[in-house]
């Protein structure tokens, strides 16, 4: 049976191990190790071992004595072998950036609008993140027929997430040009346009912070940034093109009578470039700031058939959102109790450069994100027109999303980790990150590899389940707890341990239920298997519940016997 080990412990513990370091080691070798094995116990890679230690791999009597008796490698019992130092992508904390530099439309937005031919204006409001934004507009005729348009939005939001409270204010102002034509079949309308865009953002630890709490933040001044707290600043300059088409001609003579009928096209394409701020207060004495550039690409199409009844018009279609972001940040933390410090935070903030062996400096690193999500959206409206004035009411909601992507951590020594988003439903909140760590040579650390999930617990009896799964105690006690979302961890060593027990409980004696039957299956790669476990997931909790629930009852050889063996894993 698998000892539990991470955040939450039972009685008895894993039999100590040694741990990568940052400096030379030494390890004796006892009965039957491979180098593999050796060089996991270390996180470093087996090419690294053998190098570091050429008097043994490369004496011939050795490499004939091991082939002779049917070894791999040329190591025995009792030898010393040198460990090098692990790359700092093993040894530190693997540093990412939730820095999103596209502006996705929340989940759901509703708003009106109200335009007299050359001024306009209106509101809307997103309940799935507290925002409300404010539309003004001007349109003004231009030389060959073409509309000079001049549009400007304030949007302020508030949202408590992942146990904080999120303060963001975004101001918007653009100009563009706009030109339509049209014949018996077809109107078109296309414009082209430029703009610039701020966005300010506040993260306060603990919800429901007071706004007023933020206001006194000065991103600039680390004393009046809370302990835990981020502000980040970016600021971007974008293109952007729009086109439509109406069809609507196109059924005037076939009900000539009756209601108008007809269809809008739509699309909008917008690439923005810019740079990013963010600071974090890590202790009393020490800030984490990131610098860097930025770009973003997103685009919007739609389809709306309509309905028209004289000046009233009704609006109901399909749409989509796509975003991609990419950024390049530099990242370093200062303790500003020193001198040096002060001194390197005050040069960084200046011109971006830091040097990783200052005193005072810490966790230098570059963070390169790329992000994508795609969105399926319903966009419905309503519109009165009247020659010039024109007032809409219009509702968007949002629907499936897949969210994926990567952030890049590259560090002084030429080591970097990968934390990879699968593309998954996840929203917000994806289901599932797999953490690789890799050297200077670009040799991944495959004992080093995690994979975390975030899991929801939608009842009692999936609590109870993954805490008897975790400890063992029938009566479902542990960390795991009913509407509360909870981090799964699994190291590569304990997900090669999972697949195992799947592999066992696939064959194991008595039945298991139809679809989970079809799910634990034969693996033979602990990535794909821990991919699959997150499609479960990110599908259905529950079935991942009980799909787990089952390989804890079969590992042992027999699902009728009720005897459990618990998973190794992590949960917080």
């Amino acid at each position: 049976m698998p000892l539990m080990t991470g955040v939450y412990a039972t009685q008895g513990s894993s039999p100590t191990l040694p741990q990568p370091q940052n400096q030379p080691q030494t390890h004796t070798v006892v009965n039957d190790q491979s180098v593999v094995e050796i060089a996991a116990l270390y996180g470093i890679t087996p090419q690294a071992l053998r190098q570091a230690n050429p008097e043994l791999f490369q004496d011939k009597e050795r490499r004939m004595e091991a082939s002779m008796t049917g070894k791999g490698d040329p190591i025995f019992h009792g030898d010393e072998l040198k460990i090098p130092a692990a790359t700092m992508s093993v040894t530190e904390e693997t540093i990412v950036t939730d820095f999103d530099p596209t502006h996705p439309t929340a989940s759901s937005e509703y708003g009106v609008e109200v335009s007299d031919g050359s001024q306009r204006g209106g509101i809307s409001w997103s309940p799935g993140n507290g925002s409300v934004k404010l539309t003004q507009g001007s349109t003004v005729p231009g030389p060959g027929g073409i509309e000079m348009r001049q549009d400007s939005e304030i949007e302020v939001k508030q949202q408590n997430k992942d146990g904080k409270t999120e303060f963001e204010v975004t101001a918007v102002f653009s100009v563009s040009g706009a030109a339509g034509a049209g014949n018996k079949s077809v109107d078109v309308e296309g414009s082209a346009g430029a703009g610039h865009r701020l966005r300010y953002k506040v993260v306060l630890p603990g919800e429901n912070q007071n706004p007023q709490t933020a206001a006194k933040v000065n991103p600039f001044d680390p004393t009046t940034i809370p302990v835990g707290a981020t502000v980040t600043l970016d600021s971007q300059n974008f293109t952007q093109t729009q086109f439509s088409a109406a069809f609507q001609k196109l059924f005037d003579d076939a009900f000539p009578k009756g209601p108008r009928l007809g269809v809008t096209t739509d699309g909008e394409n917008k690439v923005a470039t810019g740079s990013a701020y963010s600071v974090t207060r890590t202790s009393e004495t020490s800030v984490r700031v990131d610098i860097g550039a930025l770009q973003a690409i997103e685009q919007k199409s739609g389809v709306l058939p309509s309905i028209n009844f004289g000046p009233l018009s009704l609006d109901l279609g399909p749409g989509i959102q796509a975003n991609k972001g990419h950024s390049v940040l530099r990242t370093a933390e200062f303790d500003l109790s020193k001198p040096d410090g002060q001194a390197a935070y005050a040069h960084f903030t200046a011109t971006g450069e830091v040097a990783a062996q200052n005193d005072g400096v810490s966790n230098v690193a570059t963070l390169e994100r790329y992000n994508f999500s795609d969105q399926l959206r319903l966009n419905g409206e309503v519109s009165y027109e009247q020659g010039d004035t024109m007032a809409r009411a219009y509702a968007s909601f949002g629907g499936p999303q897949t969210t994926y992507g990567y952030v890049k951590t590259s560090y002084p020594d030429g080591s970097y980790s990968y934390t990879i988003t699968p593309p998954m439903r996840g929203n917000d909140d994806p289901p599932l990150q797999v953490v690789c760590h890799y050297d200077a040579q670009g040799n991944e650390i495959a004992s080093e590899r995690t994979y975390e999930y975030n899991l929801k617990v939608p009842t009692d009896a999936d609590a109870k389940t993954w805490n008897y799964m975790l400890t063992g105690d029938i009566k479902g006690n542990g960390p795991v707890q009913v509407g509360k979302d909870a981090k799964v961890t699994f190291t590569e060593a304990q997900m090669q341990a999972l697949m195992k027990q799947t592999n066992i409980t696939a064959h194991a004696e008595g039945t298991l239920p139809g679809n989970s039957a079809e799910r634990l299956g034969e693996y033979k790669d602990p990535f794909q298997f821990g991919m699959t476990l997150g499609r479960i997931l990110d599908s259905d909790p529950h079935r991942l519940t009980m799909d787990l629930f089952f390989v804890s009852d079969g590992a042992d050889g027999s699902i009728a016997n009720n005897d459990r063996a618990r998973i190794d894993m992590t949960i917080e």
